[in-house]
């Protein structure tokens, strides 16, 4: 086993830009919390790009950069930089510009820079999800903003994209009696699990293509999809989920040149209705 080290994060579950922010300024980020409105989602966004234009927010992430892959793996003697458990190093988790175009793919740059000097052994990748299905709203570029990493990667969640609901999605069975897994998708309409999967086939391929022209592989990096109905309780079916993650993961398969894929977030086993995986606003 491998891991991906994530060094920040666009999200507040964990901190990320935002307290780079506020520890740079004094200033409070703005409160979110779970079922969030969408006036706090962009009250958020809107303070935390604020960290790519901002010289000591920077350096302050630089210097936790530095101190990470120069840390002594206490249990092996191992340097993190020559730790050959890390896969790759990440830059940020689903970084957006938003406004910030100019200041955030100089901050891609330079970051790539200090962990490839940091940790010279390893890969560096740079966490975006892609351009969502908002490309003139989140405004990354996978072909710009990949262009100094190794590989590229995408997140896809068709939940949180508004291209399924749950609640009156069609079930795998009487999706599965129309169209094999490695079928065409053909037409399909509403927020329903054929609907899903013909988007994140679109969503997919284009950023294949776009890695092909990069001549770099593709990791398809976060997906997930909620059980039946939305239901987190105990017994809930989870027969949606199952047949899109086994269609994810042949759909990598057969489309070069995808690399690999990752599921957010495994943290063992679990039940319905407990929270395994950060962040808590999301159908575990």
């Amino acid at each position: 086993m491998t891991v991906v080290v994530l060094l920040g994060n666009m999200w507040q579950w964990s901190g990320g830009f935002a307290s780079y922010v506020s520890w740079v300024t004094g200033e409070t980020a703005p409160p979110m919390r779970a079922g969030a409105s969408d006036d706090e989602w962009q009250a958020h966004q809107a303070f935390a790009i604020r960290f790519y234009s901002l010289p000591e927010a920077r350096a302050l992430y630089y210097r936790y950069v530095r101190s990470i892959a120069s840390r002594v793996n206490t249990l092996t003697g191992v340097r993190y930089a020559n730790d050959p458990t890390i896969f790759a190093w990440e830059l940020a988790n689903e970084p957006r510009p938003l406004s910030q175009v100019e200041a955030y793919r100089a901050w891609i740059d330079e970051a790539a820079a200090v962990v490839r000097a940091s940790a010279p052994h390893h890969m560096v990748a740079l966490g975006s999800e892609g351009p969502t299905p908002w490309p003139g709203y989140v405004r990354t570029s996978l072909l710009e903003d990949h262009k100094v990493v190794d590989y590229v990667a995408i997140h896809v969640w068709p939940q949180n994209w508004l291209w399924y609901d749950p609640v009156p999605a069609m079930e795998a069975s009487e999706y599965s009696s129309e169209h094999s897994l490695g079928g065409g998708l053909g037409a399909s309409s509403g927020r329903t699990l054929g609907n899903a999967m013909k988007m994140s086939a679109t969503y997919i391929d284009e950023a294949a293509r776009i890695a092909m022209t990069l001549r770099k592989p593709l990791v398809v990096e976060e997906f997930g999809l909620a059980r039946e109905g939305g239901v987190q309780t105990p017994g809930t079916s989870t027969e949606s989920r199952d047949f899109f993650y086994r269609w994810v993961c042949k759909h990598a398969a057969d489309t070069p040149p995808i690399a690999g894929l990752n599921f957010w977030a495994w943290s063992g086993e679990g039940r319905a209705g407990q929270l395994l995986g950060d962040p808590p606003h999301e159908p575990q």
